[in-house]
């Protein structure tokens, strides 16, 4: 596609068209960062693409095929259309937390490979989770960080930007869902690249 931006923001997308004008105004509102949005789709009747099409946002927004099916397919293909030196992947109905974008990206210019936002550090917060729920995913962290001693206090989190590096040269041996989020956190961790 021959756009050069500094990130590439990976939007797995299934019938988001709803949601898709409140994300992409509060992205043109809140980022600086020069990006393009990539929409990870599985069917070309997914409504998605003609609520896309219909907006004019201040950068370009891409439609990927996924080669596959489901969410993991989707976003392996789009990390194969990246060509950014950095990329994040980005729920399709989250127009809240935009505003943190510059700052992540801020972080990864400083070096790191990836960078985790967390529910769990100052100024987080999990919203809506049941309390049982709430409580596996902050024990699972806990044991993560301290027995794995993965650098992250939440590492089942899937906001998370990766380095072209990490997405271009690792390869991924997961197949479903998001696991491929917490494998590429493992293996740079393993590799001792740095993670924020």
């Amino acid at each position: 596609q021959g756009v050069t931006v500094t990130l590439d923001l990976v939007v797995p997308v299934y019938n988001e068209g709803r949601s898709m004008a409140s994300v992409l105004d509060a992205l043109a509102r809140d980022v600086r960062t020069e990006l393009r949005v990539l929409l990870a789709y599985d069917h070309d009747d997914d409504d998605t693409l003609p609520a896309a099409r219909g907006l004019r946002p201040p950068f370009v927004v891409a439609p990927v095929k996924n080669e596959g099916r489901g969410v993991h397919a989707a976003v392996t293909t789009a990390f194969r259309a990246t060509t950014a030196p950095f990329v994040l992947v980005w729920p399709a109905d989250d127009d809240y937390n935009t505003g943190r974008i510059d700052a992540m990206v801020a972080r990864a210019r400083s070096g790191c490979d990836i960078v985790c936002a967390s529910r769990f550090m100052r100024g987080g917060r999990m919203v809506g989770a049941p309390p049982l729920k709430s409580m596996i995913i902050r024990l699972s962290a806990l044991a993560l960080r301290v027995v794995a001693r993965l650098p992250t206090r939440d590492p089942s989190n899937g906001l998370r930007l990766f380095s072209g590096r990490v997405v271009r040269s690792i390869p991924l041996e997961s197949s479903a869902g998001f696991t491929y989020s917490i494998e590429l956190l493992v293996k740079c961790h393993r590799l001792g690249w740095p993670i924020c």
